[in-house]
């Protein structure tokens, strides 16, 4: 869980949080890892440069889900998936 407030006087929009769960961990032949993660950002809570561009379109004020899920054919080679469900 990560959580961020911009301490600005003149902002109102001020606080961003997420918080997920990651099952397995692709390494070696044959392995998968899953993950789920909510997240929601007020308007002014982060600088723009912080941000992730592929969340909310990279914008501020949003929230959301991010799925993920990898699969490793081999080892140390990982091939990732995230699907984004937000706004």
């Amino acid at each position: 869980m990560d959580y961020a407030q911009n301490i600005a006087n003149d902002v109102e929009y001020n606080e961003a949080w997420n918080a997920g769960v990651f099952l397995g961990k692709a390494s070696n032949r044959q392995t998968w890892e899953a993950g789920v993660l909510y997240q929601t950002m007020d308007k002014d809570a982060l600088f723009a440069q912080m941000i992730d561009s592929d969340f909310a379109n990279g914008n501020t004020d949003g929230e959301g889900w991010a799925f993920r899920a990898g699969y490793a054919p081999v080892k140390n080679i990982v091939l990732n998936a995230t699907y984004y469900v937000n706004t």
